[in-house]
């Protein structure tokens, strides 16, 4: 019987479990960005998903909700779904206000459990700031010392006025000292527009490493905005950052070497020859690839039927672009304590005393 009523459970969940798999709801696209412009009317179309039968309210919410005009209210199974904006004059909140486009399943007359959706799409209404306002983002890609790093600071005038933006580049090493400060020139920038300053800087006296870019771009406002960013320089250079360190006697153990690259191309056939040091035991791992700046894992195999010593080492070198790198590491047997021994032996002793007392019993 208690067989039975667990069968009947895990059928019962596999049921829910296949329900929720199959739950699918999405809609595209999923946001809009205009920028406000006084009395504003404009179309947009949102296509939503939803499962077979589905019953879905549409509604929109928000800042700007007043001023939406949908097709529909409701979809069977999705569809699509017109929104019409008719803005105002005036908006007193600069900066982003967002209509949301929601669709909301209606729960199920059916009973049971189900997985409802409710997906929310986005109109991102722009609404410019009084007077002059910009914000500024930095790109700041890796690259290999001595190579040319192009920096792209984007600047966009969120303001109501024409801005003269002059923008400047600041390079600073791991001890905050700095090692670049470059005018990068001035831009004209009008209301609801965006310029992209390609900044180029050489690293041919740089050395590998993290660097910090800041940018600065003064606009005639308060004080400069500014944004920074890492970056890295990179050499051609693979280092062990972990490997398996204890192993087990007399049988076939795995040998798991933890790498990482500091260089910012890939690295191609990268594998590793391991040998113990004062025995003639050694192996090779397979080769694998290295994504610039990523970390993998080589494995290799050995036997460690001939090491008596219960500390011993190996020296790893790692081959690669034809350059090769070594570290010596320590290595051990595991010192997992051996329970069934030790119950043994507490279970002989046990029977000794037992046979002491009777016999001076």
């Amino acid at each position: 019987m208690k067989k039975r009523v667990i069968a009947v459970f895990f059928i019962f969940l596999f049921f829910i479990l296949i329900n929720f798999v199959q739950a699918s709801f999405g809609v595209s696209p999923g946001k809009y960005v205009v920028d406000f412009s006084p009395g504003l009317n404009q179309n947009f179309t949102f296509k939503f998903k939803f499962d077979r039968g589905a019953e879905v309210d549409v509604f929109a919410s928000g800042e700007l909700k007043d001023y939406v005009i949908l097709n529909t209210n409701e979809l069977i199974e999705g569809g699509i779904v017109e929104v019409e904006i008719n803005l105002p004059q005036h908006i007193e909140t600069p900066g982003i206000n967002n209509i949301y486009i929601e669709a909301k399943q209606r729960p199920s007359s059916q009973g049971g459990i189900t997985l409802a959706g409710h997906v929310i799409a986005r109109i991102e209404v722009k609404v410019p700031y009084p007077g002059k306002y910009a914000e500024i983002k930095l790109i700041a890609p890796n690259a290999n010392a001595g190579e040319l790093v192009n920096f792209t600071v984007l600047i966009d005038n969120l303001g109501t006025d024409t801005i003269l933006a002059q923008t400047a580049l600041k390079i600073f090493d791991y001890q905050n000292i700095t090692k670049d400060d470059i005018n990068a020139g001035v831009d004209v920038i009008n209301p609801k527009s965006s310029v992209a300053r390609i900044v180029s800087v050489s690293t041919e006296k740089y050395k590998p490493g993290t660097y910090k870019a800041i940018a600065l771009v003064d606009f005639g406002g308060i004080e400069p905005i500014k944004d920074e960013k890492q970056f890295r320089l990179g050499e051609l250079l693979v280092n062990i950052t972990n490997h398996s360190r204890e192993f087990v006697r007399n049988k076939i153990n795995k040998m798991d070497i933890e790498v990482e690259s500091l260089w910012n191309d890939p690295v191609y056939n990268l594998y590793a020859q391991v040998s113990l040091i004062n025995y003639d035991i050694s192996f090779v791992t397979p080769s694998i690839s290295l994504y610039p700046w990523s970390k993998n894992t080589l494995t290799g195999f050995f036997d460690t039927t001939d090491i008596k010593e219960n500390k011993f080492k190996a020296n790893i070198t790692l081959v690669y672009n034809e350059k090769s790198s070594s570290k010596i590491v320590n290595l051990s047997f595991d010192k997992t304590v051996n329970y069934t021994l030790y119950i043994v032996i507490g279970i002989i002793l046990l029977i000794l005393i037992l046979l002491i007392v009777i016999v001076f019993l």
